[in-house]
């Protein structure tokens, strides 16, 4: 019986932990209060390319690594203020194994009523 319990949380545990995302810099929310998701970039890459070009692209350009979505192949970035939001997608789109470059946003699934 206690084999049985042990087990179960463990395996609770490695499944909560393999699926997760890791946010990189954590309090960079904190130190830029006017922080705005819409100077965020999505990005996925290929999986059989890898991310380092891109992750040393991020760091070229000036950018911020905020999210890496390892089981997506895709990081977030932060886009510094003083860089326009479409240069930053025409350049991130060139880097080699780089499959797409989005805007940050949120999506609903649920459709809305109009009342």
């Amino acid at each position: 019986m206690k084999i049985t319990t042990i087990l179960l949380v463990a395996s609770g545990f490695l499944l909560s932990t393999a699926c997760g995302s890791k946010r990189m810099n954590n309090d960079t929310a904190q130190e830029q209060p006017g922080l705005d998701a819409s100077r965020n970039l999505v990005i996925y890459y290929d999986k059989d390319t890898g991310n380092d070009q891109l992750l040393e692209a991020v760091q070229t350009f000036g950018a911020e690594v905020v999210y890496l979505y390892d089981a997506l192949n895709g990081v977030a970035i932060s886009i510094p203020d003083d860089k326009p939001m479409e240069d930053a997608i025409g350049y991130f789109e060139k880097i080699a194994g780089v499959t797409s470059v989005d805007r940050d946003g949120m999506m609903s699934i649920q459709n809305q009523m109009e009342k």
